[in-house]
């Protein structure tokens, strides 16, 4: 996961981007696996939401949604906001953890 490799090496900006990264492109994936077509956004609270009526065994990621979700579009231009906003490894590291569950929550339930 590009993710894990840009953290281990301190980039915890485009990291943390990349993070939200794998939890959007999951959530979408488990909203086409269900026919549907994933909305044009990239707030993974809403994609969740999209996700929960067709299966509300995956509402125990609200907090991994609501954790990435500020990672969306303003990480990828951390330098033009500041790198010390994103210079927490801790707060990269878990947000590496949430995006981890997001994605082995639908490979479980998907299989793709």
């Amino acid at each position: 996961m590009s993710a894990e490799v840009l953290i281990s090496q301190n980039l915890f900006g485009p990291g943390c981007f990349h993070t939200h990264q794998v939890a959007e492109k999951s959530f979408k994936a488990f909203i086409a696996w269900l026919g549907k077509t994933p909305p044009k956004n990239h707030g993974l609270i809403t994609l969740l939401s999209n996700s929960l009526a067709d299966c509300p065994q995956l509402d125990h990621l609200v907090n991994d949604a609501l954790r990435l979700d500020p990672y969306c579009i303003d990480t990828r231009y951390f330098d033009e906001i500041g790198v010390t906003a994103f210079s927490d490894p801790l707060q990269a590291e878990a947000a590496l953890d949430s995006a981890k569950r997001i994605y082995e929550a639908v490979l479980e339930i998907t299989g793709i």
